[in-house]
């Protein structure tokens, strides 16, 4: 079951980026390691996991993984954070979880020190609680170009 955690009002990049900022303190005290992005084209998807990046200090550009479908990029240990690599995967051209495990999704998923930002998750929130694994799932509402609702919700399972 989700529950919201959190809603925030984006009216440009800045609100974002302190949305994402509120929502990494949140992402630090649990040990919930994957993050659905939901929204239309163009709905801050790809921006709010750039801003994660660079508070998990990814040095490395973050682009859409539209064309790649998964990119991976690395965390630095000097973060001391839990995670090594931030996973970014764009599920929308993917049919199932079978091609999510084709592209070594389901790796990802059992490894600790990954950290996943899945756009275009599609079923996938239902695997995951079918697999009893914890998620937040983060959904942007385009209100105006550049006003966007952005809720934050969280299915967690007892271990």
């Amino acid at each position: 079951m989700e529950t919201l955690i959190a809603k925030y009002q984006s009216h440009g990049e800045a609100d974002t980026v302190k949305a994402v900022a509120d929502f990494f303190q949140v992402l630090k005290k649990h040990q919930t390691r994957v993050i659905l992005l939901d929204g239309n084209l163009g709905g801050g998807k790809t921006f709010f996991t750039q801003s994660l990046g660079k508070l998990l200090g990814v040095k490395s550009q973050i682009n859409s993984p539209t064309f790649n479908i998964m990119k991976i990029y690395d965390i630095p240990a000097k973060s001391k954070l839990p995670w090594r690599s931030l996973v970014h995967v764009d599920a929308y051209r993917l049919d199932g979880f079978s091609d999510l495990s084709q592209i070594g999704l389901d790796e990802f998923l059992a490894d600790a020190k990954s950290l996943l930002a899945i756009e275009w998750p599609k079923d996938l929130p239902k695997f995951l609680r079918k697999m009893k694994i914890n998620f937040y799932h983060v959904s942007f509402k385009v209100l105006s170009k550049d006003e966007r609702v952005i809720d934050v919700r969280e299915n967690v399972f007892e271990k």
